[in-house]
């Protein structure tokens, strides 16, 4: 077993504790890779230029022009939710699916569809749909813990 695949295990390990210990994940990401190249470095392992490449790989994440949309497709989100647009889409679906219990599902099926085609965003749709289908959901009565995944 090499030395560099030691420390892949013990990195791996230190995810799933830091993330299972109920540590915010943002932090578990940033923090444990930090520490392990901070550690192997102190034993001779990892060689700390190789974070001279940080700062352009997040300019490069902040220079595209594609994020740009995400906040505007949230808006639009938003804006359908307090217009109760979403709200009545998801009903009509609904009620073309028979009024169960199910056909509200369907209708959150149909409506995301229809959302993550018209986005292309992943992380706005995600975004979007949390705030459109949620109040519906528990407006009908589904577990909360069904109706948020």
């Amino acid at each position: 077993m090499t030395i560099d695949l030691i420390w892949l295990l013990v990195m791996t390990a230190g995810l799933f504790a830091g993330i299972l210990s109920g540590v915010p994940v943002m932090l578990v990401l940033a923090g444990v890779p930090t520490l392990i190249a901070i550690a192997a470095h102190l034993t001779g392992h990892f060689d700390l230029t190789y974070f001279q490449a940080v700062p352009q790989r997040v300019f490069g994440v902040m220079e595209n022009t594609l994020l740009i949309a995400v906040p505007l497709f949230v808006l639009v989100g938003v804006l359908l939710d307090r217009s109760k647009q979403a709200e009545r889409m998801l009903s009509n679906i609904n009620a073309l699916f028979g009024g169960t219990r199910s056909g509200l599902a369907l209708s959150v099926i149909v409506v995301s569809a229809l959302i993550a085609a018209s986005t292309g965003i992943i992380g706005a749709t995600i975004v979007m749909l949390g705030s459109l289908s949620l109040p519906t959901l528990l407006a009908a009565k589904v577990d909360k813990r069904t109706a948020s995944g």
